[in-house]
């Protein structure tokens, strides 16, 4: 029945159907029944429902206390105005799910939506003027004052301005997380300490910091589970198209990066802006669980002991016979192939399983993978990618295309619902990329703008995977 799962979601026991077909994916709730948010609803506003003067919704009418919001279609516009209501909810079990789209911002701490009691607030806020990135700010609630906001969670930076966009808060009394979907998430721990959040105040923040924006719908959830709150993201991403969304991020898990010293990032100048950073924190809660060292390979060939015990120990065949490094994982990165050309590793042939050859080292890892990792881990293959000019023959008389054609081969006999292998060439790298910004010398690794590219690249084969177009 579970067609295919978010990274982020885990769903168990056909509890959610998520139907494949043309357009976006459709979540419809539990064994066919309605959407599985539905029997957590403590409150609900639909914009659409604007009428008299207010939204009379569920658990909550919402009614302005300054200005005159505006209904256009779907949506209703504000510009200096807000709607406000009356609610009665948990802090420490409650969800809140806010599909909407800020149209400008004056100054950082201009709000789409605060929770409030007396003078207790948590709000999500543009965190710079002119932009909406996002960040949850909280005051006298008893956790950190400023989670990291989404779009800059690891320095990464996403404006989200006049991009319709699902905004998810989760407090479970010992965390307080928060996404903005497709650009990133934030989290803290909280105190658990009991509060009831009282007033739900849309299109500005607890004082007169207000937002021009657009609201759809807001959505508060008491005691959901992860899938529950997965299928209200996906519900109003699906209705309301937004783009800045396409899962819930509520599910911490780590990603492991398995690799060379193009994984751990080398030549890239800002530590941050590496695609094995970057690419985590797009698909995760959680952060990386960097693997990788300089002079890997995918094979072991040409490795003495003890002087090369670190790279034996982070090569293919080895680094996945830890079963400890993949729990609990969803996904792993996996990129190899550059130091094997380098180091005039043989090639071999496909159904080689020695570890002495380029495609045994494959074999043997994936082997080990299929024995150690979750069977549902979603492994990620990077290609080698571009040199220029690409290099003559090596030593054993193979070009560097040739162990990228092996990567492509071995994948293409793997599980493709499990295996999926991210081809470098689309990623419009140029000459200019490929220069450590630092080290101009450096011909082997690459800089920022490569690094940027590399993550893009990523991201999207990934989310192609899931159904998603980006």
């Amino acid at each position: 029945m579970l067609q295919q799962l978010h990274l982020h979601s885990i769903i168990t026991n056909g509890i959610n159907a998520r139907i494949l077909g043309a357009g976006n994916p459709v979540w419809v709730g539990r064994s066919g029944g309605p959407p599985a948010f539905e029997e957590f609803i403590s409150f609900r506003a639909i914009a659409a429902d604007y009428s008299g003067g207010s939204i009379v919704g569920e658990g909550v009418t919402l009614a302005p206390d300054t200005g005159t919001p505006v209904l256009s279609g779907n949506m209703v516009q504000l510009d200096g105005d807000d709607l406000v209501g009356t609610i009665s909810a948990p802090l420490n079990d409650l969800s809140v799910i806010l599909a909407a789209r800020a149209t400008g911002s004056n100054n950082s701490r201009d709000a789409v939506i605060t929770l409030k009691d007396g003078t207790k607030t948590i709000n999500i806020e543009s965190k710079t003027a002119g932009e909406m990135e996002g960040r949850m700010r909280s005051s006298n609630f008893g956790f950190g004052t400023s989670i990291p906001s989404p779009a800059d969670a690891q320095l990464i930076t996403n404006d989200l301005l006049n991009t319709i966009t699902v905004f998810t808060m989760k407090f479970d009394g010992a965390k307080a997380q928060n996404t903005v979907g497709a650009f990133n998430s934030g989290s803290t721990t909280m105190s658990g300490t009991e509060y009831t959040v009282t007033s739900l105040i849309i299109g500005r923040d607890g004082g007169s910091n207000f937002i021009p924006m657009d609201f759809f719908e807001v959505i508060g959830l008491e005691g959901a589970d992860d899938a529950a709150i997965a299928s209200a993201v996906e519900y109003m991403r699906n209705k309301y198209s937004a783009e800045g969304t396409y899962y819930t991020p509520v599910v911490e898990t780590p990603v492991p990066l398995l690799g060379d010293s193009n994984t751990v990032g080398i030549g890239g100048d800002t530590i941050n802006e590496r695609w094995a950073r970057r690419v985590p924190k797009d698909f995760s809660a959680s952060t990386f669980d960097l693997q990788a060292t300089a002079g890997t390979q995918a094979s072991l060939y040409g490795f003495v002991s003890p002087a090369d015990d670190s790279k034996i120990a982070k090569s293919f065949p080895t680094v996945t016979q830890t079963a400890a490094t993949f729990t609990d994982a969803r996904m792993c990165l996996i990129s190899f192939g550059g130091n094997d050309y380098g180091q005039d590793v043989p090639i071999g042939t496909f159904g080689d399983t020695t570890d002495q050859t380029f495609y045994g080292g494959l074999h043997q890892g994936s082997a080990n993978l299929a024995a150690n990792a979750p069977a549902d881990m979603l492994r990620v293959f990077v290609s080698i990618p571009p040199r220029f000019p690409e290099p003559a023959a090596n030593g054993a008389g193979h070009l560097l295309e040739d162990y990228r054609v092996a990567v492509e081969t071995h994948i293409a006999a793997q599980d493709p619902a499990t295996h999926i292998l991210v081809d470098l060439d689309t990623a419009g790298l140029v000459e200019e990329d490929m220069v450590s910004d630092s080290n101009p010398a450096d011909t082997l690794h690459y800089g920022d703008n490569a690094h940027a590219k590399i993550a893009a690249t990523i991201r999207k084969a990934i989310a192609k995977h899931f159904g998603i177009v980006r």
